[in-house]
């Protein structure tokens, strides 16, 4: 006879307990095969471009191609994932990314493939990104109640973790064996699954911006709610800037995997796996939290120990003193976008969630810029100076705000409520 009342199966209970709701966890599941498939998809991508051009700023640039979009529109993709049904909208972008996602495929099976097309096509990502990230995050707070939601959104960012674990590695697998179509039709056919199971969630009224505000009048409102809210505008700052000094780590494996450590595509994988690894541990941690803790220390914590870890990796010559550190970095990494995100869902009301939410995609074209800064900064002085210059900066900004903010130190998930 099993002991239902066994601590371990209370606690697991706890912590996957919004994938009770059907809606939600059909969201869930169509993220995590979509997602997956993106990651494949990227790390595809980013060989692809190498082994076209053989230039790290080229790889830079064509990352740095999806920023621009994603830096224009997505304060615009919340505002629509206000005033718009956000199944619907997250429906319409992953569809067109799908198409994308087919195009890039064919062009790469029949050897037609050109640079341009890369630079076009990730552009296109971008933009639909920019208004399926806001509207996807957002739509959270309408699959669960509200005592639930903190549960959701770090199962929603534990999920994404995950995603970087098995995208990278599946990827480098394709590469190796059936070259970089393989993980372009594995993405497009991800699409494909997704959407089905995005139709298939049910969603309730909400409600929406007043009748009588513009597009433009919105974006502002949310725009304001930020500046004038300390608290806000602090989290808002902490989840971004480490995005770009930090963040981009992940596409510049690609360098260090050819030309530091000589590993080649599977080595490719096996890093990119096991940094995504350790994002999946820094989620679960997370949500095996719950609302306890004082998160926001923690979080400034995971930042510091992030920026060290990415400067010891930078000058390491060993694939096995840079796969530990790796594994922390992710972990590190995830907690610090998780926590941030969750405390940021949990502090604003629903009318101007997406709005609100929106800002902290806009990473998305931060990490391309970044990248591309660490590119240019090889040039002059090698891709091990230029990340391990960043991480410094990161290094001192969670210094920074630790001391001399002190309310985003003490920030608790239950005191999220300014």
């Amino acid at each position: 006879m099993r002991n239902f009342s066994n601590p371990r199966l209370a606690m697991a209970t706890r912590t996957f307990g919004s994938l009770g709701y059907r809606n939600y966890r059909l969201l869930w599941i169509g993220t995590f095969i979509s997602q997956t498939g993106e990651w494949m998809d990227s790390i595809a991508l980013n060989w692809m471009v190498l082994e076209m051009t053989d230039s790290a700023l080229y790889l830079g640039l064509v990352n740095l191609a999806k920023a621009g979009p994603v830096l224009i529109f997505t304060l615009m993709g919340g505002v629509a994932a206000d005033r718009m049904e956000r199944r619907r909208l997250v429906m319409i972008s992953q569809g067109a990314a799908m198409v994308l996602a087919f195009a890039l495929a064919i062009l790469a099976s029949t050897h037609t493939v050109q640079l341009w097309h890369a630079f076009v096509i990730t552009s296109l990502r971008g933009l639909l990104m920019s208004f399926n990230l806001p509207a996807r995050q957002a739509l959270i707070s309408e699959l669960v109640p509200r005592d639930s939601l903190a549960n959701a959104v770090a199962l929603h960012s534990f999920n994404i973790q995950i995603t970087r674990v098995l995208g990278p590695a599946v990827a480098g697998v394709l590469i190796a064996t059936a070259g970089v179509a393989g993980s372009f039709y594995a993405n497009a056919a991800g699409f494909l699954v997704a959407l089905f199971l995005i139709q298939a969630i049910q969603v309730t009224s909400r409600a929406e911006c007043r009748p009588g505000s513009s597009f433009s009048g919105s974006l502002f409102e949310g725009i304001r709610f930020i500046s004038r809210t300390r608290t806000i505008f602090w989290l808002v700052l902490v989840g971004l800037l480490p995005a770009f000094f930090a963040q981009p780590y992940m596409s510049l494996l690609t360098v260090f995997a050819r030309d530091v450590l000589s590993i080649g595509a599977t080595g490719l994988g096996l890093l990119t796996s096991t940094a995504a690894a350790g994002s999946a541990i820094g989620g679960l941690v997370l949500v095996s939290l719950g609302n306890s803790g004082q998160r926001g220390w923690v979080t400034l914590s995971a930042v510091m120990t992030l920026g060290v870890t990415l400067i010891l990796f930078s000058f390491s010559q060993s694939l096995h003193v840079s796969l530990p550190l790796l594994l922390l970095a992710g972990s590190m990494s995830a907690f610090h976008q998780a926590s941030s995100s969750t405390l940021l869902q949990l502090s604003v009301p629903d009318e101007v969630r997406g709005r609100i939410v929106s800002t902290l995609y806009l990473a998305r074209g931060i990490v391309p810029m970044g990248v591309s800064l660490a590119g240019f900064l090889s040039m002059f002085i090698g891709i091990q100076w230029a990340m391990a210059g960043m991480a410094s900066i990161v290094v001192l900004l969670g210094l920074g705000v630790s001391l001399f903010v002190p309310q985003v130190r003490r920030l608790r998930p239950l005191s999220a409520s300014t």
